[in-house]
């Protein structure tokens, strides 16, 4: 009910213009409506004339535009009134220049709309022609043009070389949305057969454009966007995840590095304090050792003397037992250790002539050596044993803080350098996600990045066509070779392509994800009179490099056609144009194989559509509906635009025309745009 009512609405709109502007139309006779037809009359080239006549002048001409559009479904919109209806208007202009000379000509049109302007400055020139007239049979032409090849009433498969601007759909006519390019086109005419041979070639490639946002975005370049935006974030988030995580890398670093340096430093001072110990230790040991080592070495100095007889004799003569016990010699002979310790060391002759004790300490000058009594002996070799076990501790302890101290510190210089190098690390994924943050930023900034580069002779187009009367039927064969206008999408490189562009800011050709194939299209065309219809056809074959249909991210090989007739039928003016259209991918099975496949079809592998146009004028011309019809076949897309034209003079021309969308199911070609469904109001005034 609702596709009903938004009929009926675009109907009654156009009806009520109808009805106000009726009732004003004047008498005078104006130019025909612009019909339904492109391409070539029967039995006629555009070339056969010779060209212009002899004369030289400058024709200046034009147009001044304005369109006022309303989206009128707002059936998903609960409550809808007025302020639910987006509107826009659209100024534009065309100014041409035409100059015809006796053997060249020249024409310029520039295009003054806001879209152009702004966004295709480029194209403010819509076409610049310069054509010369060499002989009877030659024509040469270059600039910047639109050339169209085939047959068929504004709906071609042969017509390759120029791009078209689907910005805002199809609504423009054919030659409106076709995007002009610089190119060179050869014609020569043969007075035989009405026989034309032209050549054409383009230095690079022209492309179709699409809208990037609003409502006439194809769900394709959004699907895309969505999945170049969706990368390019979790790349950027996984560059922050690895920057935050190497931050607190480092912030972990940092404090184990002052832990293991803290730790060091109280090992150092325990070392020292280790050392103090040991070095105090060490101190009374060597005193009491030294002490008790030279009672014992004098005892032993006497046990030797008193082996002697000679030496022996010397020590008893002053009341030394030759039997003392180590613990009575130091308590009661330690005084002698000095002179036992000098006969001990005199061999049998020399002991002979020894000194005596008295001239032994007379020597010595008084020796200090003293006796020393039980309880200072036992108190010394006590001293002695604890200096020593004190001596071994203060040692082992030694030992052991250098041990921790070295471990320590050589944990302190490992935390140091993990430190450093987590520092390092934070640092280099902090540029790493400043870059990709700068980067993805650009890449929004500027998405045409993910297209190849077309200004060099790579992509060049070129082709012939010829074309001839034979009896009634106007024929032609053609042959196209350039490239698809719609960019193929490679998945396997879309990760690739946008890790390597938000790493580096640049990616090479080779590695982007998009890109355009290759394509060959061989074509023949027909049209002639049968009655009162007049019939035409196109056939193409579209060879890529995907022969056998093996490479879901190349175009498969496809067959394309259009048929159709046109008839003026005998009431209203009225002329009745029919034509059906259609593509076949060859090799569909291999598509399935890959749901991203570039050619892989939800519906099927064949893709028909049926377009009815139905004109008729009123008052002379000055009255002129008009309404078209497209069908698609396997989609299931219905389009309806009717269209009601007042001439309010020759030169002011009153328009309203709408768009109604219907889809049959959610694979529907034009499902993006099913509630798009608008009506138009527009002025044109003509110079």
């Amino acid at each position: 009910m609702k596709h009903t009512n938004k009929l009926l609405l675009l109907t009654s709109a156009i009806a009520l213009t109808t009805a106000l502007t009726a009732g004003s139309a004047f008498a005078e006779g104006i130019d025909d409506f612009g019909g339904f037809d492109d391409s070539d009359s029967f039995g006629s080239d555009s070339f056969s004339d010779g060209g212009l006549s002899s004369g030289s002048s400058l024709d200046v001409s034009g147009n001044l535009s304005t369109d006022v559009r309303a989206y009128v479904d707002v059936s998903d919109t609960d409550n809808a009134s007025a302020k639910d209806v987006e509107t826009e208007a659209t100024p534009a202009g065309t100014l041409n220049l035409n100059y015809s000379g006796n053997k060249s000509d020249l024409e310029l049109s520039l295009n003054l709309d806001a879209d152009t302007i702004q966004s295709h400055p480029e194209d403010v020139i819509d076409e610049l022609v310069l054509r010369g007239r060499f002989g009877d049979y030659f024509t040469l032409e270059a600039g910047k043009m639109r050339v169209v090849w085939g047959k068929g009433d504004k709906l071609h498969v042969l017509d390759n070389f120029n791009a078209d601007n689907y910005s805002d759909f199809i609504i423009p006519d054919y030659l409106d949305r076709r995007i002009s390019t610089p190119m060179v086109r050869g014609i020569v005419s043969l007075p035989v057969a009405n026989l034309n041979i032209e050549g054409v070639y383009t230095p690079f490639l022209p492309v179709d454009r699409f809208a990037t946002d609003g409502r006439w975005t194809p769900a394709q370049v959004s699907t895309l966007t969505g999945k170049v935006t969706d990368s390019a974030t979790d790349k950027v988030a996984a560059a922050f995840k690895d920057y935050t995580t190497a931050t607190a890398t480092v912030g972990g670093a940092g404090a184990a590095y002052e832990i293991s340096k803290e730790s060091a430093a109280k090992a150092k001072t325990a070392l020292e304090t280790a050392m103090a110990a040991f070095d105090k230790a060490n101190s009374i040991y060597t005193d009491v050792n030294t002490k008790y080592q030279t009672l014992q070495n004098g005892y032993t100095a006497y046990q030797t003397a008193m082996a002697d007889s000679t030496k022996g004799m010397l020590l008893k003569a002053k009341g030394v037992s030759d039997s003392l016990s180590f613990e009575a010699f130091c308590a009661e002979c330690a005084t002698f250790q000095g002179y036992a310790t000098y006969l001990s060391s005199l061999s049998a002759a020399q002991a002979l002539t020894a000194i005596t004790y008295e001239q032994f300490a007379a020597s010595k000058n008084n020796p200090k050596d003293q006796n020393v009594s039980s309880a200072t002996l036992e108190t010394l070799r006590k001293g002695y044993s604890e200096a020593a076990a004190a001596y071994y501790a203060a040692t082992a302890a030694k030992e052991t803080a250098q041990t921790t101290y070295n471990g320590y510190a050589e944990a302190e210089k490992t935390a140091l350098a993990a430190y450093e190098a987590a520092k390092v690390e934070a640092e280099t994924a902090g540029e790493a996600y400043m870059l990709a943050l700068t980067y993805a930023n650009a890449l929004s900034a500027n998405p045409g990045v993910i297209y190849p580069d077309l200004y060099n002779l790579k992509y060049g187009q070129f082709g012939g066509r010829a074309t001839w009367t034979l009896g009634m039927v106007d024929m032609g064969i053609s042959y196209y070779n350039g490239w698809y206008k719609q960019p193929s999408y490679n998945a396997d490189k879309l990760d690739s392509f946008i890790t390597s562009y938000l790493k580096n800011g640049t990616v090479s050709e080779d590695d982007k994800f998009l890109a355009y194939d290759k394509k060959q299209t061989f074509g023949v065309e027909a049209s002639s009179i049968i009655w009162h219809f007049n019939v035409r056809g196109e056939f193409a074959y579209n060879l890529t490099d995907d022969f056998d249909g093996t490479n879901p991210w190349v175009h498969n090989n496809s067959i394309a056609w259009l048929g159709g007739f046109d008839i003026d039928l005998p009431f209203w003016n009225a002329n009745l144009n029919v034509q059906e259209t259609g593509t076949y991918i060859l090799h569909g099975e291999e598509c399935d194989k890959n749901s991203l496949d570039v050619d892989h079809a939800a519906n099927a592998y064949s893709n028909n559509k049926l377009v009815c146009n139905f004109t008729t004028s009123f008052m002379n011309g000055k009255i002129a509906p008009e309404i078209t019809v497209m069908y698609g076949i396997e989609n299931k897309d219905v389009v309806v635009m009717p269209k009601f034209a007042f001439k309010a003079d020759q030169n002011l021309t009153l328009t309203a025309s709408g768009m109604y969308i219907w889809c049959g199911d959610e694979n529907s070609e034009f499902k993006a745009w099913e509630k798009n469904s608008f009506i138009n109001l527009s002025a044109t005034y003509t110079f």
